[in-house]
């Protein structure tokens, strides 16, 4: 049996802590060291004295030979693969690729690069241009002046018609305006033409001249001695004026009443007539 003196054994522990300490002082100089030569010098800290087991910052792969793509964010990557986060702009695994110079606020999706377009621009990934002839609405604020998938024009310019506002609007259209998708005059000059490119004229009979722009009726009605949509009837001659010289209705009914010798709406009841009904031998001797 051994025994120790106090004091003795507390200088034997404490030189054998010591020793462990610098043994491993020798340890980490000594690998890092190697790590450092036999490896690379972009080694965080190695595994064995021929793979890295951390890279610097902006390296990866087993000996951290393989610079991080140029869009990982704060220019790292994960040392197995090189995948990384990306920064605005760039997309991919390894945010290799950069995302279409048109995608708004040039960010994009960092999957397969989809993103939403600048305005006047189109398609998954921003590439074509919408038609010069889309117009923008201050009413859809929000929205470009084209379809972000097919291309076509919200809205067209003054002059233009069709999905892509190719086609130019006929000239006889008021203000050079037609409608977006036919093409059909919105309205025509002064009223006084009508049809879809407002190539007829409104009949002479109507007041002002001015008729409806799709059907060609009269919209503000007829002169006075004339009446029907298009006032295309006249009025009977056995009706009376009135005093504003208005002699029929729309129906061409007399307003005025009728002239002497003649009755009914239109007036077109004459004394003979009458008389026939009445009288036969009466309208004989009117006849003589």
């Amino acid at each position: 049996m051994h025994t120790y003196k106090e004091g003795s054994c507390h200088i034997i522990i404490l030189s054998a802590a010591k020793m462990l300490i610098i043994q491993m002082l020798i340890d980490f100089i000594s690998g890092a060291f190697e790590c450092e030569m036999s490896v690379n010098v972009k080694c965080q800290t190695c595994s064995n004295a021929t793979h890295c087991k951390t890279c610097k910052a902006g390296y990866w792969g087993k000996e951290c030979g393989i610079p991080c793509g140029s869009g990982c964010l704060n220019n790292t990557c994960q040392i197995e693969d090189g995948s990384c986060e990306c920064e605005d702009g760039y997309w991919g695994k390894q945010c290799l690729l950069t995302c279409s110079g048109r995608c708004a606020k040039n960010t994009c999706n960092t999957t397969d690069g989809l993103c939403v377009c600048e305005e006047g621009y189109y398609g998954n990934t921003c590439w074509y241009e919408c038609a010069k002839q889309c117009a923008s609405s201050s009413v859809e604020a929000n929205k470009t002046i084209c379809n972000s998938t097919t291309g076509e024009c919200r809205h067209c310019k003054t002059g233009f018609f069709g999905r892509f506002c190719y086609y130019s609007c006929s000239p006889n259209c008021a203000d050079g305006e037609c409608e977006q998708m036919s093409g059909n005059c919105s309205a025509c000059p002064l009223n006084e033409t009508y049809g879809d490119a407002c190539e007829k004229h409104c009949s002479m009979k109507c007041n002002q001249g001015q008729c409806h722009v799709k059907s060609g009726n009269c919209s503000l009605g007829c002169i006075p001695t004339h009446y029907g949509p298009r006032c295309e009837f006249t009025c009977s001659t056995n009706c009376k004026p009135t005093a504003n010289w208005v002699v029929c209705d729309d129906n061409g009914a007399c307003l005025g009443g009728c002239v002497d010798g003649y009755s009914g709406d239109n007036c077109l009841t004459g004394e003979i007539n009458l008389r026939k009904r009445e009288s036969p031998q009466a309208a004989s001797l009117l006849l003589k």
